[in-house]
């Protein structure tokens, strides 16, 4: 089992893009059938970089960031099991 876990992209307004040389390698180990989930803590910014992820994987959890600008509104945490672990998603914005 490989989780890639990433948050915080900024996609477009801190980056143009994710980095062509990461995004090479993600997509090499899509082929390769390596990452079996991804854990996303939100402000991935845009849906395409939303869509990205899930060509990447079917298993995208992903939580709303305070940025996020996705058409489908994302939920506030997540909470999923995965082998033996009970796993718990938060942006975090909303703790005070």
């Amino acid at each position: 089992m490989l989780v890639m876990v990433l948050g915080d992209v900024h996609i477009p307004q801190r980056a143009a893009d994710i980095p062509a040389k990461f995004k090479k390698m993600l997509a090499k180990a899509r082929e390769d059938g390596k990452i079996t989930s991804i854990l996303c803590t939100g402000n991935l910014c845009n849906k395409d970089t939303y869509d990205f992820l899930k060509e990447l994987c079917s298993d995208v959890h992903c939580v709303q960031g305070e940025f996020d600008e996705i058409e489908k509104r994302l939920p506030e945490y997540d909470v999923m099991k995965m082998g033996d672990f009970k796993i718990g998603l938060i942006h975090g914005h909303q703790v005070t």
